[in-house]
């Protein structure tokens, strides 16, 4: 893993997706392309932002975008965030009378060569923070590296597994 051979100078950029903006919406279409790229994932088809920002309005989401600022103005990350971080609430059924209202966190990413640098930890501390001073009982996280968030008070709840029968 390659890293800046400069100290990063990092900027937290943090949105609420309630009420329509163009600010907002160019936030949200930042943050689905670097959440994109994070994942290997393919860039959205133009046609198919309206979606994306449909849903992401109607998840009421609260996301982060984290920059460096001192990023060469010709890399990637001149303009690009090195983390996504998104969360919105919800409900869960964790077996009792009714539904449980949950802090639901999601697409998590930092670049590579930002990585074990403290990004993560200061952004889900603090949104965590925000969790529960916003009155949620319960986070609950989607992860496809579930062990690094043990840390933080997460363990999987449940495991994926591919199987094909002949």
């Amino acid at each position: 893993m390659m890293r800046p051979e400069r100290e990063p100078k990092l900027e937290t950029r943090t949105y609420q997706a309630t009420e329509r903006s163009p600010e907002i919406d160019e936030a949200i279409k930042i943050f689905h392309q670097a959440t994109g790229i994070g994942f290997y994932e393919p860039l959205p088809e133009e046609k198919q932002w309206s979606n994306y920002l449909d849903l992401t309005y109607a998840q009421k989401m609260r996301f982060s975008l984290v920059f460096d600022t001192a990023a060469e103005p010709h890399s990637r990350h001149g303009a690009d965030p090195v983390h996504t971080y998104g969360a919105f609430p919800g409900l869960i059924n964790a077996g009792g009378k009714a539904p449980v209202p949950t802090h639901k966190i999601s697409a998590v990413t930092v670049a590579p060569s930002y990585r074990r640098r403290g990004i993560l930890s200061k952004q889900i501390t603090a949104d965590l923070a925000y969790a529960q001073q916003a009155g949620f009982p319960m986070a609950a996280l989607t992860a496809s590296e579930a062990t690094i968030y043990g840390r933080f008070g997460f363990e999987p709840a449940t495991y994926q597994t591919r199987f094909t029968l002949k």
